[in-house]
């Protein structure tokens, strides 16, 4: 199902130590990651507009920089036994990674932006990716740091997929059953959240259903579904939540947003 995964890069800190999470995919059964580096056209547009530089030769300069970084981060994957090949592209960062998704099981992205030290803060390419893939996305979630030497991005967790927290709404379960099946957790852990209206009994039994299916606890709770989810996974101390993508047409202000941006375990969007 994750044969093939898209990993944007870079080149900072935080965007090395999710790669590292991505190690992680070998359990999921990932063979090979595309390394994806955008060099933004807007940028160079800028300084072609105020420095008088010729934009050609910036991008022939700034392709072969990118080039021996990727190729270092290339022998990083091939170490860990990771089939690994890259591609550099110029233009809108969110739209070319969106556009090079086409063809991969999923997208692996670092929750933060370039520089980023809010735990609340997701970057505006990694919001503009999770809103447009049209495939899953994992996000990872690191933490800052700051040491004599400056500020260091750190794993929160150890293992991604020790303990999974699966919040459903019930749209469209079956496909996504099937792809945590997959996934090489030791426990896994299903919740609910009632919202207004909602026949409880009746959500009881669908849940107790996809907690059969997948082997897992289920937990069924009532108020704001973010609050609740975050709740249930502190709680329980879950080492990343999977979610279904937002039914609404913007990401912003749903329970998808607010868990991406509040959770400190990574998130799976199926």
């Amino acid at each position: 199902m994750f044969e093939k995964v898209l990993f944007p890069t870079d080149f900072s800190v935080y965007a090395d130590k999710t790669l590292e999470c991505g190690y992680e995919l070998k359990e999921l059964g990932v063979k090979e990651v595309t390394l994806i580096h955008v060099i933004d056209r807007s940028v160079l547009e800028y300084v072609d507009a105020f420095y008088g530089a010729d934009t050609t030769t910036i991008i022939e300069d700034v392709e072969e920089k990118a080039k021996r970084e990727l190729e270092k981060r290339v022998k990083m994957l091939e170490q860990e036994g990771i089939k690994a090949g890259y591609t550099i592209a110029v233009g809108d960062p969110a739209t070319e990674i969106v556009n090079a998704a086409k063809g991969f099981s999923a997208i692996l992205i670092g929750a933060k932006g370039k520089g980023a030290l809010s735990s609340a803060f997701i970057g505006s390419v990694s919001e503009s990716v999770i809103k447009e893939s049209p495939v899953p996305v994992l996000v990872t979630k690191l933490k800052v740091v700051k040491k004599e030497e400056g500020y260091h991005c750190e794993l929160i967790y150890g293992k991604m997929f020790e303990k999974v927290l699966y919040a459903t709404d019930f749209s469209e379960d079956e496909k996504k059953i099937e792809c945590i099946k997959e996934f090489p957790s030791k426990k896994a852990i299903v919740l609910h959240v009632l919202e207004h209206g909602e026949d409880k009994e009746d959500a009881a039994l669908k849940l107790k259903k996809i907690g059969e299916k997948l082997n897992a606890e289920h937990v069924l709770r009532e108020g704001k579904p973010c609050k609740e989810i975050l709740k249930v996974a502190e709680d329980l101390n879950c080492t990343i939540v999977i979610m279904g993508r937002a039914k609404e047409s913007g990401l912003f202000g749903t329970t998808v947003d607010c868990v991406l941006r509040r959770s400190e375990a990574p998130i799976f969007i199926l």
